[in-house]
């Protein structure tokens, strides 16, 4: 007589819609297994050694995302309440000889170029907002004549 399986573990390896995500322990169907997930490489056996790569792998990302945000939070306190000053060649009514953009102003406060979307082209002072770890900001800079 044959022994019939209920269910068995499986690890997946990607997200599964309605399943789980990737790095769970589900219970599911043997033939679900077999004829799906096995097949469109969404899951491993538990007994695969495959699962010591993937729980490994998981450990190894959440401590990289871990220290991307402590490093992102670090910056976010450095700028936030600080002010940077632009020193450029100007005519006399206040306009500039070219202009202040998104590469200067990364390159001034250390944050990435696509924060930035535009270019000054007066003199002044201007607040510019910037989300940095899901925590908004306001970083000032000043435009002043050469």
């Amino acid at each position: 007589m044959k022994k019939v399986i209920k269910h068995m573990k499986v690890v997946l390896i990607k997200d599964v819609t309605n399943i789980g995500e990737t790095g769970q322990i589900k219970d599911v169907r043997p033939g679900f297994a077999r004829n799906f997930l096995f097949p469109s490489k969404l899951a491993v056996s538990q007994n695969d050694p495959q699962v010591r790569e993937l729980i490994k792998k998981k450990s190894q990302e959440k401590q990289k995302e871990k220290i991307k945000q402590d490093g992102e939070s670090q910056i976010f306190n450095k700028i936030s309440s600080k002010k940077f000053i632009f020193k450029v060649k100007a005519d006399k009514y206040g306009k500039l000889y070219g202009s202040v953009g998104p590469k200067e102003i990364s390159k001034k406060t250390g944050l990435d170029e696509q924060l930035f979307k535009v270019h000054y082209k007066e003199l002044g002072e201007y607040k510019l907002p910037v989300t940095i770890a899901d925590k908004k900001a306001e970083i000032l800079i000043e435009i002043q004549k050469e």
